[in-house]
């Protein structure tokens, strides 16, 4: 009932048309029900019948969920959490057994892919002139906002109640900077409004945009990053648990070591942090794709690099341990289904050679292969 009254409230003339023409047919169906059943008039009784099935199943047709009421989702109420920065060796228990830490001597194959991966999972800085500068402005935009405002706009922009919170750390096409957000969707179109200082809003076409590029190692600085979500503000406290993760590196040579975090594109090159990805699948079935990479450039299979992604995305803490072990041994099912012998073979040898998986996988894969 309040999804109709605020429909009415807020809806065009031809909302409310359709509002008064619903109850019009029943009060006049029941009204002639009624009337037929006094009278025992057969015509009437099921003129009236007729009458009342067409207007419901009218107002069944009708979709009352676009008109929304925010409604936050559990995520929201969770309690801020503190900028998490952690080590490339913290991994789960049992999730990345197979995974040394240490630089052993190795065949020149090997060292061609373990140096792919390290370049892929260190960079080599050159990202920085695809991020926008960042600019402390004068005014917190997200002080702007309190919980009336931010309810407001679910309205003025129709958000529907299927909708998930992002936050974009940098767009160049859109000049976006560590902007919260709300994603939607439709049947053909993503909707991203922003939260800035004055509210905006982006859309794209999921059929043209159906990719979500990963940037494996952007530097970072979390001293300077985010400096808005730490004053305390309606926003700040809303968005603080999708900010990023980051991940220190050693730079050799005794120097401090490098922080990086995992950036996660969405529509024209949107790159939102790691900890909105959960969400944002939620809403969009994107495959996966690694950009600026050696491995991407690389002659790896495509096995090879769903796993490396998938590796990816365990460490940004998108999947769980139980979670990823299930993705690498699906992966490796439907290699083992669908994949030739020769790819099948050399698929195989540089996950293994990349520690992307241990023996005993290779062998279950073998053996399901046969």
């Amino acid at each position: 009932m309040k999804i109709i009254f605020n429909t009415f409230k807020y809806g065009n003339a031809r909302t409310r048309f359709a509002l008064l023409l619903m109850a019009t047919g029943l009060l006049a169906g029941f009204g002639m029900l009624a009337y037929s059943l006094i009278v025992a008039n057969y015509i009437i009784t099921m003129t009236s019948v007729v009458l009342l099935i067409a207007d419901v199943c009218y107002i069944m047709s009708t979709d009352f969920r676009n008109l929304i009421i925010p409604v936050q989702n559990k995520q929201h109420r969770k309690k801020e959490k503190k900028l998490r920065v952690k080590n490339d060796n913290e991994d789960e228990s049992g999730a990345l057994d197979w995974i040394s830490s240490e630089k052993k001597k190795k065949p020149s194959q090997v060292e061609k892919i373990s140096e792919d991966i390290d370049k892929d999972e260190k960079n080599d800085g050159k990202d920085d002139e695809k991020t926008p500068k960042k600019k402390i402005p004068d005014v917190n935009p997200l002080t702007l906002y309190d919980q009336k405002k931010y309810k407001k706009l679910f309205i003025e922009y129709k958000v529907k109640q299927e909708h998930v919170l992002i936050l974009i750390d940098s767009c160049m096409r859109e000049r976006i900077t560590e902007c919260p957000a709300i994603l939607w969707k439709d049947k053909t179109t993503a909707y991203i409004l922003l939260l800035e200082a004055e509210p905006r809003m982006i859309k794209f076409n999921m059929y043209d945009y159906n990719e979500m590029h990963i940037r494996a190692a952007v530097d970072a600085d979390p001293d300077r990053e985010y400096r808005d979500f730490k004053e305390h503000s309606f926003l700040g406290k809303l968005f603080t648990p999708l900010l990023p993760n980051y991940t220190k590196t050693d730079s050799g040579n005794g120097r401090k070591s490098i922080c990086k975090k995992a950036l996660y594109g969405i529509g024209p090159d949107i790159f939102c942090t790691s900890n909105s990805v959960k969400n944002i699948i939620q809403v969009l079935s994107l495959n996966m794709v690694l950009t600026e990479s050696k491995i991407q450039k690389g002659s790896y299979s495509d096995w090879f690099k769903r796993i490396y992604i998938s590796r990816l995305m365990y460490r940004d803490k998108i999947f769980s341990a139980p979670e990823y072990q299930a993705q690498v041994m699906g992966i490796l099912d439907q290699m083992a289904e669908k994949a030739s012998d020769d790819d099948f073979s050399n698929s195989i040898t540089q996950m293994l050679l990349g520690g992307l998986i241990p023996q005993e996988y290779a062998e279950y894969a073998n053996f399901k292969r046969k």
